[in-house]
């Protein structure tokens, strides 16, 4: 029974000693991910995103030849947008579009660069000019008719938009009655 139990942990020593460091990233980001996407908190912990937000980039720049390492960056910009970054969340987004160019979500990329350029950093003509590449690079996209809506939106004030919004409605309301 003693040779038994030797040889299981001398076999678990050796599954933890051959654990690369790359393994060992993945298996922090992990966890980082369960402690914070587990968590019963209704309040998002901003420190646990920051930290979370610093594996992801850390992987990505460690292991760029890895696929994953796009997904990672795309999580840590959706991260950085949740805590308000939004030039972090641009810069993660244009590493994705100059490093992964065939990543799968690379359309949803640059239509969010233009999403964040509008919402959080009020730039609005780089917003344009990213949701015009956007029209122009991924015309099939499911996002084109809101990339166009954006650009035709871009600096109007909520009230303004409000009351465009009643009047079409009220023009819609008065065909179907007719």
């Amino acid at each position: 029974m003693k040779n038994v139990q030797f040889v299981f942990l001398l076999s678990l020593l050796v599954l933890v000693a051959c654990s690369s460091p790359q393994q060992e990233s993945r298996k922090s980001i992990e966890a980082a991910e369960t402690e914070f996407y587990g968590g019963k908190e209704s309040r998002m912990d901003e420190k646990m995103a920051i930290h979370l937000i610093q594996l992801y980039g850390d992987y990505a720049k460690a292991y760029q030849e890895d696929t994953l390492s796009a997904e990672y960056l795309y999580k840590a910009a959706e991260l950085s947008m949740s805590i308000n970054q939004g030039s972090q969340a641009i810069q993660f987004f244009e590493n994705i579009r100059k490093g992964y160019p065939s990543f799968g979500k690379i359309a949803d990329v640059t239509f969010m660069i233009a999403f964040v350029y509008e919402t959080q950093l009020g730039n609005l003509d780089k917003a344009k000019e990213y949701y015009e590449k956007f029209i122009h690079e991924y015309p099939e996209h499911h996002l084109q008719d809101d990339a166009v809506a954006s650009i035709n939106n871009l600096g109007k004030p909520l009230d303004q938009l409000i009351q465009e919004f009643e009047a079409a409605n009220s023009v819609e309301e008065t065909a179907k009655v007719e």
